[in-house]
């Protein structure tokens, strides 16, 4: 199962992240390893900051340690299982594009039988862009191919959001008999945060330390001695600005 990380607001600390990534000595033992991969927007610049590496790392001492006093990281480790996309740097999350990443943690009934329909549908400029071979580049991209036919009727970001994400859930229904996905979308300006399942059992996905909206820091597995696990078919929209989110319950 792969690992997701996300924190708004909360400048996580070196334990936490040694917590996060010490789970791969587990993976490491048994030869599942697809790399790691962090993300963080610069608060002086706004803009993102990447680092994808297939090394296996099972602390946070060979990262950059300013990416901690920053309001937004992301990080994802890669398991890979049969019928998984190979082990290479291109398949490594977050994937990005213009200050846009996402990262997940699920799969696809028969992916790969259907990508080719799905490579099609993605809109013709978007594609061009897809370098790997997961079925997460793919969902990235058709989220962004409807956030782009959205963005044009709703002025409002959140509910443009909240949208896409619907329809994107529809669409995967429409080619998947079953599917799983706990995904992470996230723009300078805003976060979504999915963990969601059809016709299958959702994946884990943590709220870690106590409620508050003002930060958040989520995981698949509990990074914190406090902990709440986020209820199925849930978004959560973080505005980055406002220092704020909301929940909501997915009807699809």
């Amino acid at each position: 199962m792969c690992l997701i990380f996300y924190s708004y607001g909360g400048h996580p600390s070196k334990k936490i992240l040694d917590n996060f990534l010490s789970s791969n000595e587990n993976v490491k033992k048994l030869n599942l390893w697809g790399g790691v991969g962090f993300a963080w927007i610069n608060d002086k610049s706004n803009a993102w900051n990447y680092i994808r590496r297939l090394k296996i790392h099972t602390t946070f001492d060979s990262f950059p340690k300013d990416m901690l006093s920053n309001k937004v990281i992301v990080g994802h480790i890669r398991q890979i299982y049969t019928g998984n996309a190979e082990k290479k740097i291109e398949n490594v999350h977050p994937f990005s594009y213009k200050n846009q990443l996402f990262l997940h943690n699920g799969d696809t009934c028969d992916f790969n039988t259907s990508a080719k329909i799905f490579f099609k549908d993605i809109d013709k400029d978007l594609r061009t862009h897809i370098k790997g071979h997961t079925d997460t580049e793919y969902i990235f991209y058709m989220l962004l191919t409807i956030k782009k036919q959205l963005d044009m009727i709703y002025d409002d970001d959140k509910d443009s959001l909240f949208n896409t994400t619907h329809l994107l859930l529809q669409y995967l229904h429409s080619h998947y008999k079953k599917f799983r996905t706990n995904f992470v979308y996230a723009n300078k300006s805003y976060s979504v945060i999915v963990r969601y399942a059809f016709n299958d059992t959702p994946r884990p996905l943590y709220i870690n330390g106590q409620l508050g909206h003002d930060k958040l820091l989520v995981t698949t597995s509990p990074v914190m001695d406090t902990y709440k696990m986020i209820p199925p078919q849930t978004i959560l929209i973080v505005d980055h600005d406002k220092q704020s989110y909301i929940t909501k319950k997915l009807n699809c």
